[in-house]
């Protein structure tokens, strides 16, 4: 069985990248971002360990070294809005930090970081593989809306980002492992989830 250990191994780590991934073989997304979301959280503080960096701090500074760097802008083309990248660092942070201690997704974020963009109705979406397995990828959509009649938007555009959570969660996985990979000597102080035996249990 598994249980709180305070022995530190760098296989602890090992166990809390496995269970985000045994997460999405069996379809549980919510138990898959719910982990994944940790994971920058203790690589970052694994690499910058030796600094003196808040937790905000550490987590964008990592996703930002092994993920993506490149911050998100909106830019308007000819046939819309476009955000680029679809999400960045401080994206995931503030999801992370609304979805583990309130159990919430980012309605209000885009609205709040373009706040001085007045003619947008931003939305977020959060999409998974239905029961054919069939998904959405991550992509963006905007459109004018009329500024009249019953389903009105009062002129403005309608701004939608939906955001694949089994692909998110894929790449944070990925780049998590590589940095274990390339990064093992520094996880041997890491204390988390370890394997204990229990022979209650047999």
């Amino acid at each position: 069985m598994y249980g709180i250990n305070n022995n530190p191994s760098e296989n602890n780590f090992l166990l809390i990248v496995n269970s985000a991934k045994e997460c999405l073989k069996v379809q549980n997304y919510i138990g898959a971002l719910d982990i994944v979301l940790t994971l920058p959280d203790i690589c970052g503080n694994v690499e910058y360990q030796n600094k003196k960096l808040g937790t905000g701090e550490r987590y964008k500074k990592w996703y930002k070294a092994y993920i993506d760097n490149h911050e998100s802008a909106l830019k308007r083309n000819k046939v819309g809005l476009i955000i680029s990248p679809s999400y960045d660092a401080e994206f995931v942070y503030k999801l992370r930090c609304s979805f583990l201690h309130q159990g919430e997704t980012l309605q209000a974020y885009l609205k709040n970081k373009y706040n001085e963009v007045t003619d947008v109705n931003f939305t977020i979406l959060f999409t998974i593989p239905n029961k054919n397995n069939r998904k959405l990828p991550t992509f963006q959509t905007s459109s004018s809306g009329p500024s009249w009649g019953p389903f009105s938007s009062g002129g403005k555009i309608e701004y939608t980002l939906s955001i694949d959570v089994e692909d998110m969660c894929k790449k944070i996985i990925s780049a998590a492992e590589k940095f274990y990979d390339k990064n093992k000597n520094k996880f041997s102080d890491f204390k988390g989830f370890a394997s204990l035996n229990n022979n209650i249990y047999k």
